[in-house]
């Protein structure tokens, strides 16, 4: 997600929102929509702390086909679920074209393209579990499948 919520005191980051589950937080956390370079920056770090322990180690990476719920910021939630995807779409991209080794599992195209009526259950939010068993074999065949 790209909405996240940052703790003005200790600047930590939670991806849920304050008072979630009723947790507290609510005045002391900002609303913040992490940018391109600021997700680009944190996958890179990921990718090669994972590289730096496991210098051979495939990583995969995907993009959620799940939507937002809400949005807390000053826009429709369709918009910005949109946004959001694609800015982490865009991220994943970059990382896969600049390191070797890392790969990237196409679950939100194949959901989003596979249709509404194919992909998601009535609330246009949730993916079918059909569509996520297709997708799984589809990851199995790609990367497990015998040579």
């Amino acid at each position: 997600m790209t909405e996240v919520f940052i703790n003005r005191a200790s600047g930590k980051v939670a991806a849920q929102k304050p008072l979630y589950r009723g947790g507290g937080g609510m005045q002391e956390t900002t609303l913040h929509v992490s940018s391109f370079q600021e997700n680009y920056a944190n996958v890179m770090a990921t990718v090669d702390m994972v590289h730096q322990h496991k210098p051979d180690a495939p990583i995969i990476l995907t993009v959620s086909p799940v939507a937002l719920a809400r949005t807390f910021q000053d826009a429709d939630v369709v918009t910005a679920n949109t946004e959001g995807k694609s800015v982490l779409r865009a991220v994943l991209g970059q990382v896969c074209r600049e390191r070797d080794n890392v790969h990237y599992l196409p679950s939100f195209e194949l959901v989003t393209y596979g249709g509404l009526t194919r992909s998601y259950e009535e609330d246009l939010r949730h993916v079918k579990r059909s569509v996520v068993d297709d997708i799984v074999e589809q990851f199995f065949n790609a990367y497990f499948a015998p040579s």
